[in-house]
């Protein structure tokens, strides 16, 4: 799998942050609360992209939070996608069986990150074209 990030996600526990490391964190936390917080869809956004400039078209997925709600995560896709005029399109397609405890919440507890089969995502909705790349959106991609 390829990710392609806007920005390198650091973790405080690693080593202190730098104030950019530290911004970036901020950013990804906003991004959970989106109507909140519009400045960081929109600063995130613009830098996703700028990512997938070169793509003439994509379908942007919003991944599920931990405890399934893709809200957060499609209002960020459909900041995306208004950025690449008509060249995006969002499709919900991945609903998560089953809520699962956060990889952040793991990790405070000592724990390791959540591997692909604890995240028990099923597909859902409209298929996907086969001809066109697509790109699952998420706040952050740690896991």
């Amino acid at each position: 799998m390829n990710i392609r990030a806007a920005r390198r996600y650091y973790s405080p526990r690693a080593r202190p942050l730098t104030p950019d490391e530290a911004a970036t964190r901020a950013i990804a936390y906003a991004l959970k609360d989106p109507r909140r917080f519009p400045e960081a869809v929109e600063i995130a956004a613009d830098e996703m992209a700028l990512l997938l400039r070169d793509e003439p078209r994509a379908t942007l997925v919003p991944i599920p939070t931990s405890a399934g709600d893709t809200g957060p995560n499609r209002v960020l896709a459909a900041a995306i996608a208004q950025r690449m005029h008509g060249r995006g399109r969002v499709i919900e397609a991945l609903e998560r069986v089953r809520p699962v405890e956060s990889s952040c919440a793991r990790r405070r507890r000592g724990l390791a990150g959540l591997t692909e089969a604890d995240h028990d995502f099923r597909r859902r909705g409209p298929m996907l074209p086969a001809d066109v790349p697509v790109y699952l959106v998420d706040n952050v991609t740690t896991t």
